[in-house]
Protein backbone atom coordinates (compact mmCIF):
# COMPACT_ATOMS: atom_id res chain seq x y z
CA UNK A 1 0.00 0.00 0.00
CA UNK A 2 1.13 3.61 -0.76
CA UNK A 3 0.33 4.72 2.66
CA UNK A 4 2.39 5.05 5.71
CA UNK A 5 -0.60 5.16 8.05
CA UNK A 6 -0.87 6.51 11.32
CA UNK A 7 2.46 6.56 13.63
CA UNK A 8 1.14 9.25 16.60
CA UNK A 9 3.28 10.35 19.44
CA UNK A 10 0.63 8.79 21.94
CA UNK A 11 1.31 5.62 20.11
CA UNK A 12 5.27 5.55 20.82
CA UNK A 13 4.15 6.38 24.64
CA UNK A 14 1.97 3.21 24.37
CA UNK A 15 4.39 0.89 22.53
CA UNK A 16 7.35 2.05 25.40
CA UNK A 17 5.64 1.53 27.91
CA UNK A 18 4.74 -1.85 26.68
CA UNK A 19 8.42 -2.68 26.34
CA UNK A 20 8.51 -2.34 22.46
CA UNK A 21 11.15 -0.38 20.24
CA UNK A 22 9.18 2.33 19.56
CA UNK A 23 11.87 4.36 17.43
CA UNK A 24 12.95 2.23 14.54
CA UNK A 25 15.96 3.90 12.65
CA UNK A 26 13.54 5.46 9.59
CA UNK A 27 16.98 5.87 7.74
CA UNK A 28 16.82 2.67 7.24
CA UNK A 29 13.31 2.30 4.99
CA UNK A 30 12.78 2.85 1.55
CA UNK A 31 11.16 6.38 0.45
CA UNK A 32 7.96 6.04 -0.56
CA UNK A 33 5.43 2.84 0.69
CA UNK A 34 6.41 -0.04 -1.77
CA UNK A 35 2.89 -1.08 -3.57
CA UNK A 36 0.67 1.95 -2.90
CA UNK A 37 -2.08 2.97 -5.17
CA UNK A 38 -3.56 5.84 -5.69
CA UNK A 39 -7.17 5.34 -4.80
CA UNK A 40 -9.66 5.34 -7.88
CA UNK A 41 -13.12 3.22 -5.84
CA UNK A 42 -13.79 3.49 -2.45
CA UNK A 43 -16.36 6.01 -2.53
CA UNK A 44 -17.84 5.89 0.71
CA UNK A 45 -13.78 6.04 2.13
CA UNK A 46 -13.97 10.19 3.06
CA UNK A 47 -11.27 12.82 4.46
CA UNK A 48 -12.35 14.65 7.56
CA UNK A 49 -10.94 18.26 6.78
CA UNK A 50 -10.63 21.45 8.56
CA UNK A 51 -12.19 24.79 7.60
CA UNK A 52 -8.82 25.29 5.98
CA UNK A 53 -8.92 21.99 4.16
CA UNK A 54 -5.96 20.28 6.28
CA UNK A 55 -6.82 16.53 6.62
CA UNK A 56 -6.47 15.32 9.64
CA UNK A 57 -8.04 12.02 10.01
CA UNK A 58 -10.10 9.55 7.53
CA UNK A 59 -13.55 8.05 8.01
CA UNK A 60 -15.94 5.93 6.24
CA UNK A 61 -19.79 6.46 5.23
CA UNK A 62 -21.61 3.50 7.51
CA UNK A 63 -24.91 5.04 7.26
CA UNK A 64 -26.64 7.54 4.64
CA UNK A 65 -25.59 10.18 7.18
CA UNK A 66 -23.13 9.03 9.63
CA UNK A 67 -19.15 8.59 9.73
CA UNK A 68 -17.15 5.90 11.90
CA UNK A 69 -13.70 6.80 12.46
CA UNK A 70 -11.04 6.91 15.08
CA UNK A 71 -11.95 8.47 18.50
CA UNK A 72 -8.87 10.32 18.61
CA UNK A 73 -10.02 11.78 16.05
CA UNK A 74 -11.56 14.79 18.08
CA UNK A 75 -8.55 15.47 19.32
CA UNK A 76 -6.75 15.79 16.25
CA UNK A 77 -9.67 18.37 14.56
CA UNK A 78 -8.12 20.53 17.24
CA UNK A 79 -11.33 22.29 18.42
CA UNK A 80 -12.08 23.51 14.80
CA UNK A 81 -15.94 24.43 14.08
CA UNK A 82 -16.38 23.76 11.01
CA UNK A 83 -15.18 20.42 10.61
CA UNK A 84 -16.39 18.37 6.68
CA UNK A 85 -16.51 14.94 5.08
CA UNK A 86 -14.64 15.11 1.98
CA UNK A 87 -16.29 12.65 -0.42
CA UNK A 88 -13.53 12.19 -3.48
CA UNK A 89 -10.23 10.84 -3.96
CA UNK A 90 -8.11 14.23 -3.61
CA UNK A 91 -8.72 17.05 -1.62
CA UNK A 92 -7.38 19.30 -3.45
CA UNK A 93 -9.07 18.32 -6.80
CA UNK A 94 -13.01 17.89 -7.44
CA UNK A 95 -14.93 16.23 -4.54
CA UNK A 96 -17.83 17.22 -2.12
CA UNK A 97 -17.43 18.29 1.66
CA UNK A 98 -20.27 17.91 3.78
CA UNK A 99 -20.02 19.66 7.07
CA UNK A 100 -20.20 17.89 10.35
CA UNK A 101 -22.97 18.60 12.81
CA UNK A 102 -21.84 16.56 16.22
CA UNK A 103 -19.33 13.66 16.85
CA UNK A 104 -19.47 11.41 19.92
CA UNK A 105 -16.72 9.09 20.90
CA UNK A 106 -17.07 5.87 22.57
CA UNK A 107 -17.89 6.35 26.15
CA UNK A 108 -15.38 4.40 27.40
CA UNK A 109 -12.48 6.19 25.42
CA UNK A 110 -10.43 8.29 28.07
CA UNK A 111 -7.64 9.45 25.62
CA UNK A 112 -5.18 6.92 25.94
CA UNK A 113 -5.13 4.15 23.37
CA UNK A 114 -3.84 1.81 26.11
CA UNK A 115 -7.52 2.48 27.11
CA UNK A 116 -9.30 1.24 24.05
CA UNK A 117 -12.53 1.88 22.60
CA UNK A 118 -10.86 4.32 19.98
CA UNK A 119 -13.91 4.91 17.73
CA UNK A 120 -15.96 7.60 17.00
CA UNK A 121 -19.13 8.76 15.36
CA UNK A 122 -19.82 11.32 13.28
CA UNK A 123 -23.30 12.72 12.10
CA UNK A 124 -23.21 14.64 8.41
CA UNK A 125 -25.69 17.81 7.85
CA UNK A 126 -26.96 16.22 4.90
CA UNK A 127 -27.87 12.27 4.40
CA UNK A 128 -25.81 11.11 1.55
CA UNK A 129 -26.56 8.25 -1.68
CA UNK A 130 -27.19 4.85 0.61
CA UNK A 131 -25.31 3.16 -2.24
CA UNK A 132 -22.26 5.04 -0.61
CA UNK A 133 -22.94 3.04 2.80
CA UNK A 134 -20.13 0.09 3.57
CA UNK A 135 -21.01 -2.73 5.51
CA UNK A 136 -19.75 -3.06 8.70
CA UNK A 137 -18.38 -6.60 10.02
CA UNK A 138 -20.44 -8.43 12.93
CA UNK A 139 -19.04 -11.80 12.35
CA UNK A 140 -16.49 -13.55 14.75
CA UNK A 141 -12.83 -12.04 13.09
CA UNK A 142 -11.11 -15.11 14.91
CA UNK A 143 -11.06 -17.40 11.65
CA UNK A 144 -9.70 -14.35 9.41
CA UNK A 145 -6.35 -13.94 11.72
CA UNK A 146 -3.45 -14.80 8.89
CA UNK A 147 -6.00 -13.41 6.40
CA UNK A 148 -5.59 -10.43 3.37
CA UNK A 149 -6.84 -7.22 4.77
CA UNK A 150 -7.43 -4.41 2.10
CA UNK A 151 -6.66 -1.08 4.01
CA UNK A 152 -8.00 3.41 3.00
CA UNK A 153 -6.72 6.47 3.86
CA UNK A 154 -5.30 9.78 3.33
CA UNK A 155 -2.95 9.96 4.84
CA UNK A 156 1.23 10.21 5.28
CA UNK A 157 2.13 8.37 1.92
CA UNK A 158 6.11 8.62 2.26
CA UNK A 159 8.31 7.86 5.63
CA UNK A 160 11.23 9.93 4.64
CA UNK A 161 9.63 12.91 3.57
CA UNK A 162 5.81 13.26 5.81
CA UNK A 163 4.13 14.43 2.45
CA UNK A 164 0.39 14.67 3.55
CA UNK A 165 -0.34 15.26 0.05
CA UNK A 166 -4.81 14.68 0.47
CA UNK A 167 -5.27 11.62 -1.49
CA UNK A 168 -6.96 8.38 -1.18
CA UNK A 169 -4.72 4.90 -0.96
CA UNK A 170 -4.88 1.96 -0.95
CA UNK A 171 -2.50 -1.37 0.21
CA UNK A 172 -2.91 -5.09 1.17
CA UNK A 173 -1.93 -5.74 5.11
CA UNK A 174 -2.61 -8.89 6.85
CA UNK A 175 -4.41 -10.13 9.64
CA UNK A 176 -1.39 -11.10 12.50
CA UNK A 177 -3.59 -11.46 16.22
CA UNK A 178 -6.99 -10.72 17.39
CA UNK A 179 -5.68 -8.41 20.68
CA UNK A 180 -2.41 -6.93 21.21
CA UNK A 181 -0.04 -5.42 23.64
CA UNK A 182 -1.73 -2.15 23.99
CA UNK A 183 -5.26 -3.62 24.33
CA UNK A 184 -7.47 -6.74 24.03
CA UNK A 185 -9.75 -5.03 21.99
CA UNK A 186 -7.47 -4.21 18.81
CA UNK A 187 -6.67 -5.97 15.83
CA UNK A 188 -2.92 -6.07 15.11
CA UNK A 189 -2.19 -5.78 11.26
CA UNK A 190 1.44 -5.79 9.28
CA UNK A 191 2.17 -5.53 5.73
CA UNK A 192 1.79 -8.84 3.32
CA UNK A 193 5.26 -7.92 2.04
CA UNK A 194 8.47 -8.58 4.15
CA UNK A 195 9.84 -5.33 3.68
CA UNK A 196 7.49 -3.76 5.46
CA UNK A 197 6.73 -1.00 3.85
CA UNK A 198 2.80 -0.41 4.50
CA UNK A 199 1.85 0.52 7.86
CA UNK A 200 -0.79 3.20 9.18
CA UNK A 201 0.36 6.70 9.21
CA UNK A 202 -0.75 10.26 10.17
CA UNK A 203 -4.09 11.36 7.94
CA UNK A 204 -4.97 7.51 7.83
CA UNK A 205 -6.38 7.31 11.35
CA UNK A 206 -9.98 6.34 11.22
CA UNK A 207 -9.79 4.82 7.86
CA UNK A 208 -11.47 1.33 6.99
CA UNK A 209 -10.02 -1.94 6.93
CA UNK A 210 -11.75 -4.60 5.22
CA UNK A 211 -11.91 -8.01 4.99
CA UNK A 212 -14.05 -10.31 2.34
CA UNK A 213 -16.32 -12.94 2.79
CA UNK A 214 -18.18 -14.47 -0.07
CA UNK A 215 -16.94 -11.72 -2.54
CA UNK A 216 -18.64 -9.37 -0.13
CA UNK A 217 -16.06 -6.45 1.64
CA UNK A 218 -17.17 -5.98 5.34
CA UNK A 219 -15.41 -3.36 7.45
CA UNK A 220 -13.52 -5.02 10.21
CA UNK A 221 -11.04 -2.53 11.32
CA UNK A 222 -10.99 1.23 11.83
CA UNK A 223 -7.15 2.52 11.58
CA UNK A 224 -6.09 3.39 14.76
CA UNK A 225 -2.35 3.71 15.99
CA UNK A 226 1.19 2.35 14.50
CA UNK A 227 4.89 2.79 15.79
CA UNK A 228 6.68 5.75 16.22
CA UNK A 229 8.14 6.55 12.68
CA UNK A 230 5.24 5.00 11.23
CA UNK A 231 6.13 0.87 11.48
CA UNK A 232 4.70 -1.83 12.20
CA UNK A 233 2.44 -3.70 14.11
CA UNK A 234 -0.04 -1.41 13.44
CA UNK A 235 -3.76 -1.57 15.62
CA UNK A 236 -7.00 -1.31 14.10
CA UNK A 237 -10.23 -0.98 16.68
CA UNK A 238 -13.07 -3.66 15.92
CA UNK A 239 -16.49 -1.85 15.58
CA UNK A 240 -18.04 -5.06 15.91
CA UNK A 241 -17.14 -4.95 19.39
CA UNK A 242 -18.71 -1.60 19.95
CA UNK A 243 -21.67 -1.98 17.34
CA UNK A 244 -25.16 -3.09 19.46
CA UNK A 245 -23.99 -0.77 22.72
CA UNK A 246 -22.49 2.25 21.11
CA UNK A 247 -22.33 2.31 16.60
CA UNK A 248 -25.69 1.22 16.41
CA UNK A 249 -27.99 3.15 18.55
CA UNK A 250 -25.87 6.47 17.56
CA UNK A 251 -27.25 5.26 13.84
CA UNK A 252 -30.70 4.48 14.54
CA UNK A 253 -31.46 7.39 16.71
CA UNK A 254 -29.51 10.52 14.25
CA UNK A 255 -29.50 9.30 11.21
CA UNK A 256 -32.86 10.90 9.36
CA UNK A 257 -32.82 7.95 6.64
CA UNK A 258 -33.83 5.65 9.22
CA UNK A 259 -36.95 7.19 9.57
CA UNK A 260 -40.05 6.92 7.78
CA UNK A 261 -39.03 9.48 4.48
CA UNK A 262 -39.53 7.57 1.63
CA UNK A 263 -36.28 5.72 0.66
CA UNK A 264 -35.25 2.30 1.96
CA UNK A 265 -31.87 2.02 3.36
CA UNK A 266 -30.96 -1.32 4.22
CA UNK A 267 -26.98 -0.66 4.91
CA UNK A 268 -26.34 0.83 8.07
CA UNK A 269 -29.76 1.46 9.29
CA UNK A 270 -31.03 -1.38 11.23
CA UNK A 271 -34.72 -1.15 10.62
CA UNK A 272 -35.64 1.17 8.23
CA UNK A 273 -39.52 1.12 8.37
CA UNK A 274 -39.61 2.51 4.73
CA UNK A 275 -38.00 -1.15 4.09
CA UNK A 276 -41.33 -2.80 5.42
CA UNK A 277 -43.42 -4.08 2.28
CA UNK A 278 -46.29 -1.25 1.85
CA UNK A 279 -43.23 1.13 2.13
CA UNK A 280 -40.21 2.16 -0.34
CA UNK A 281 -39.11 -1.47 -0.40
CA UNK A 282 -38.45 -2.15 -3.75
CA UNK A 283 -41.96 -4.35 -4.30
CA UNK A 284 -45.61 -3.21 -4.77
CA UNK A 285 -47.54 -4.55 -2.61
CA UNK A 286 -51.21 -5.14 -2.18
CA UNK A 287 -53.99 -4.57 0.51
CA UNK A 288 -51.69 -1.57 2.39
CA UNK A 289 -53.32 0.87 4.70
CA UNK A 290 -51.58 3.49 3.03
CA UNK A 291 -50.62 4.13 -0.71
CA UNK A 292 -47.72 1.76 -1.42
CA UNK A 293 -45.05 4.33 -3.03
CA UNK A 294 -43.62 1.18 -4.87
CA UNK A 295 -46.90 1.13 -6.99
CA UNK A 296 -47.76 3.93 -9.58
CA UNK A 297 -50.99 5.00 -8.61
CA UNK A 298 -50.37 8.70 -8.15
CA UNK A 299 -51.12 11.18 -11.55
CA UNK A 300 -49.71 14.60 -12.44
CA UNK A 301 -50.10 17.17 -9.48
CA UNK A 302 -51.19 14.24 -7.18
CA UNK A 303 -49.74 13.17 -3.53
CA UNK A 304 -46.81 11.59 -4.00
CA UNK A 305 -43.47 10.07 -2.01
CA UNK A 306 -41.25 8.73 -4.67
CA UNK A 307 -40.67 8.24 -8.36
CA UNK A 308 -42.13 4.81 -8.54
CA UNK A 309 -45.56 5.96 -7.15
CA UNK A 310 -46.19 8.53 -10.20
CA UNK A 311 -46.93 7.43 -13.56
CA UNK A 312 -45.44 10.29 -14.83
CA UNK A 313 -42.69 8.66 -12.89
CA UNK A 314 -41.50 11.90 -11.49
CA UNK A 315 -42.29 12.77 -7.87
CA UNK A 316 -40.86 16.61 -6.54
CA UNK A 317 -41.23 18.38 -3.56
CA UNK A 318 -42.26 21.66 -3.12
CA UNK A 319 -39.85 24.97 -3.28
CA UNK A 320 -41.34 26.45 0.37
CA UNK A 321 -41.41 22.79 2.05
CA UNK A 322 -39.80 19.59 0.82
CA UNK A 323 -41.55 17.99 2.97
CA UNK A 324 -44.98 18.38 0.11
CA UNK A 325 -44.62 16.33 -2.47
CA UNK A 326 -46.30 15.65 -5.64
CA UNK A 327 -46.29 13.90 -9.34
CA UNK A 328 -44.52 16.33 -12.10
CA UNK A 329 -43.17 15.99 -15.37
CA UNK A 330 -41.19 17.53 -18.12
CA UNK A 331 -42.64 20.67 -19.95
CA UNK A 332 -42.15 23.53 -22.35
CA UNK A 333 -44.79 25.41 -21.24
CA UNK A 334 -48.29 25.64 -19.32
CA UNK A 335 -50.37 23.48 -21.65
CA UNK A 336 -48.05 20.25 -20.71
CA UNK A 337 -49.20 21.11 -17.35
CA UNK A 338 -53.14 20.10 -17.81
CA UNK A 339 -53.61 20.51 -13.87
CA UNK A 340 -55.97 23.07 -11.86
CA UNK A 341 -53.16 25.81 -10.45
CA UNK A 342 -49.99 23.74 -12.35
CA UNK A 343 -47.65 25.88 -14.25
CA UNK A 344 -44.22 25.24 -16.23
CA UNK A 345 -41.17 26.60 -14.60
CA UNK A 346 -37.41 25.80 -13.95
CA UNK A 347 -36.59 24.55 -10.67
CA UNK A 348 -33.35 23.84 -9.22
CA UNK A 349 -32.28 20.09 -9.53
CA UNK A 350 -35.59 19.19 -11.57
CA UNK A 351 -35.19 21.49 -14.51
CA UNK A 352 -38.49 22.85 -16.78
CA UNK A 353 -41.82 20.43 -15.17
CA UNK A 354 -44.59 21.49 -13.70
CA UNK A 355 -44.82 23.05 -10.47
CA UNK A 356 -47.87 24.30 -8.46
CA UNK A 357 -47.70 28.27 -8.26
CA UNK A 358 -49.28 27.83 -4.79
CA UNK A 359 -50.21 25.27 -2.38
CA UNK A 360 -50.06 21.93 -3.76
CA UNK A 361 -52.24 19.49 -2.33
CA UNK A 362 -51.99 17.87 1.12
CA UNK A 363 -49.67 21.06 2.27
CA UNK A 364 -49.23 21.49 5.90
CA UNK A 365 -51.80 23.14 7.89
CA UNK A 366 -54.75 22.15 5.14
CA UNK A 367 -58.12 20.69 5.99
CA UNK A 368 -57.99 16.54 5.92
CA UNK A 369 -60.52 14.10 6.47
CA UNK A 370 -57.88 10.95 5.82
CA UNK A 371 -54.20 10.24 6.14
CA UNK A 372 -54.19 10.19 2.28
CA UNK A 373 -55.66 14.04 1.88
CA UNK A 374 -52.01 15.02 3.08
CA UNK A 375 -48.31 14.63 2.13
CA UNK A 376 -47.05 13.07 4.71
CA UNK A 377 -49.66 11.15 5.45
CA UNK A 378 -50.54 12.03 8.52
CA UNK A 379 -54.24 14.13 9.23
CA UNK A 380 -54.53 15.06 13.19
CA UNK A 381 -57.64 16.68 14.31
CA UNK A 382 -58.54 17.35 11.05
CA UNK A 383 -55.37 19.50 9.84
CA UNK A 384 -52.72 18.19 7.62
CA UNK A 385 -49.08 17.72 9.52
CA UNK A 386 -46.09 15.55 9.81
CA UNK A 387 -43.64 14.37 12.59
CA UNK A 388 -41.05 16.65 13.72
CA UNK A 389 -37.47 16.51 15.93
CA UNK A 390 -35.49 18.98 16.67
CA UNK A 391 -32.92 17.11 17.78
CA UNK A 392 -32.16 15.64 14.13
CA UNK A 393 -33.12 18.93 12.23
CA UNK A 394 -36.57 17.87 11.18
CA UNK A 395 -37.64 20.93 11.51
CA UNK A 396 -41.13 22.95 11.42
CA UNK A 397 -42.06 25.60 8.79
CA UNK A 398 -42.21 29.20 9.83
CA UNK A 399 -45.65 29.66 11.92
CA UNK A 400 -45.69 26.22 13.43
CA UNK A 401 -44.00 24.84 16.32
CA UNK A 402 -42.52 21.22 17.09
CA UNK A 403 -44.83 19.84 19.65
CA UNK A 404 -46.87 17.23 21.02
CA UNK A 405 -50.58 16.50 21.86
CA UNK A 406 -50.14 12.86 23.27
CA UNK A 407 -46.55 12.93 24.93
CA UNK A 408 -45.39 9.95 22.37
CA UNK A 409 -45.54 11.39 18.70
CA UNK A 410 -43.99 15.26 18.36
CA UNK A 411 -46.06 17.29 15.22
CA UNK A 412 -45.79 20.56 13.70
CA UNK A 413 -48.80 22.89 15.19
CA UNK A 414 -49.29 25.90 14.36
CA UNK A 415 -48.64 28.86 16.47
CA UNK A 416 -51.43 30.68 18.55
CA UNK A 417 -52.54 33.79 16.04
CA UNK A 418 -51.67 36.62 17.90
CA UNK A 419 -53.85 38.84 20.20
CA UNK A 420 -55.78 41.13 17.95
CA UNK A 421 -56.35 43.48 21.54
CA UNK A 422 -52.83 45.07 20.97
CA UNK A 423 -52.45 46.47 24.18
CA UNK A 424 -54.98 44.05 25.81
CA UNK A 425 -54.42 40.39 27.23
CA UNK A 426 -57.74 38.11 27.84
CA UNK A 427 -55.87 37.17 31.44
CA UNK A 428 -56.04 39.50 34.51
CA UNK A 429 -51.94 39.81 33.95
CA UNK A 430 -50.39 42.93 31.43
CA UNK A 431 -49.17 41.91 28.39
CA UNK A 432 -45.34 40.60 28.76
CA UNK A 433 -44.72 42.51 25.65
CA UNK A 434 -45.56 45.89 28.16
CA UNK A 435 -44.32 44.91 31.15
CA UNK A 436 -40.61 44.38 29.34
CA UNK A 437 -40.91 47.54 27.80
CA UNK A 438 -41.31 49.36 30.87
CA UNK A 439 -38.37 47.41 32.26
CA UNK A 440 -35.60 48.83 29.49
CA UNK A 441 -37.55 52.88 30.66
CA UNK A 442 -36.42 51.65 34.62
CA UNK A 443 -33.04 50.81 33.81
CA UNK A 444 -33.00 53.86 31.62
CA UNK A 445 -33.57 55.87 34.56
CA UNK A 446 -31.95 53.81 36.98
CA UNK A 447 -28.63 54.05 35.72
CA UNK A 448 -26.15 56.98 36.21
CA UNK A 449 -25.47 58.75 32.39
CA UNK A 450 -21.98 57.98 32.75
CA UNK A 451 -22.35 54.28 33.18
CA UNK A 452 -24.84 54.64 30.02
CA UNK A 453 -22.20 56.59 28.01
CA UNK A 454 -19.67 53.40 27.84
CA UNK A 455 -20.00 49.94 27.82
CA UNK A 456 -19.51 48.16 31.33
CA UNK A 457 -16.26 45.57 31.61
CA UNK A 458 -17.12 42.15 31.33
CA UNK A 459 -14.67 41.46 34.58
CA UNK A 460 -17.22 43.98 36.19
CA UNK A 461 -20.57 43.33 37.78
CA UNK A 462 -21.24 46.00 39.64
CA UNK A 463 -23.71 47.09 36.94
CA UNK A 464 -25.50 44.15 37.16
CA UNK A 465 -26.58 44.96 41.07
CA UNK A 466 -29.78 47.25 40.07
CA UNK A 467 -31.07 45.11 37.11
CA UNK A 468 -31.48 41.94 39.79
CA UNK A 469 -33.20 44.47 41.54
CA UNK A 470 -35.84 45.31 39.33
CA UNK A 471 -36.20 42.16 37.74
CA UNK A 472 -36.80 40.54 41.64
CA UNK A 473 -40.22 43.25 41.83
CA UNK A 474 -43.63 41.95 42.17
CA UNK A 475 -43.70 43.41 38.50
CA UNK A 476 -41.42 41.88 36.44
CA UNK A 477 -41.99 38.32 38.29
CA UNK A 478 -45.49 39.00 36.69
CA UNK A 479 -43.96 39.81 33.11
CA UNK A 480 -41.27 36.78 32.76
CA UNK A 481 -44.10 34.13 34.30
CA UNK A 482 -46.37 35.71 31.25
CA UNK A 483 -43.12 35.42 29.11
CA UNK A 484 -42.15 31.95 30.34
CA UNK A 485 -45.94 30.57 29.58
CA UNK A 486 -45.63 31.98 26.21
CA UNK A 487 -42.85 30.57 25.35
CA UNK A 488 -43.04 26.99 27.48
CA UNK A 489 -44.05 24.75 24.45
CA UNK A 490 -40.70 25.46 22.24
CA UNK A 491 -38.77 23.93 25.76
CA UNK A 492 -40.24 21.06 25.81
CA UNK A 493 -37.40 18.83 27.00
CA UNK A 494 -35.76 16.93 24.70
CA UNK A 495 -32.05 14.29 24.52
CA UNK A 496 -29.42 15.92 25.66
CA UNK A 497 -26.64 17.64 23.03
CA UNK A 498 -24.06 15.11 21.84
CA UNK A 499 -20.44 17.27 21.48
CA UNK A 500 -19.46 18.76 18.36
CA UNK A 501 -16.52 18.48 16.30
Amino acid sequence: MRLVPRGLGLACLVFAACGVDATPDVGTSTGQVVGAELATGDPGVVALVTSSGRVFCTGTLVSPQVVLSAGHCLEEAGGDPAVAAFFGNDTTSVGTRIGVRMTLTHPDWNGSLSGGHDVSVSLLTTPQDPALVVPMNRMDLAPFVGASYRVVGFGIHDRSTRELDGKKRVGMMKIDLLGGGVHPDYIEVSDVDADDATAICQGDSGGPGFITVDGVEYLAGVHSYSIQGCFNPSGEARPDLYMEEFIQPFIDSMDVSCRLNGQCVRVGCSADPDCLPCNADGTCAAGCELPDPDCPTSGLGEICQADTQCMTGLCIAWTKDPRSRFCSQPCNGDADCPVTGMVCRDILGEGRVCDYAGEPPGAIGQSCDTATDCSAYLCVDGTCTYTCDVTRNLLCPVGYRCDTLDGSQYICIAEAAADAGGCCSSTNQPPASSLLAALLLLLYAVFPRRLRSRRPRISSYAWFSPVMRIAASPVMRIAFSAARTSASSARRSAPGSLARS
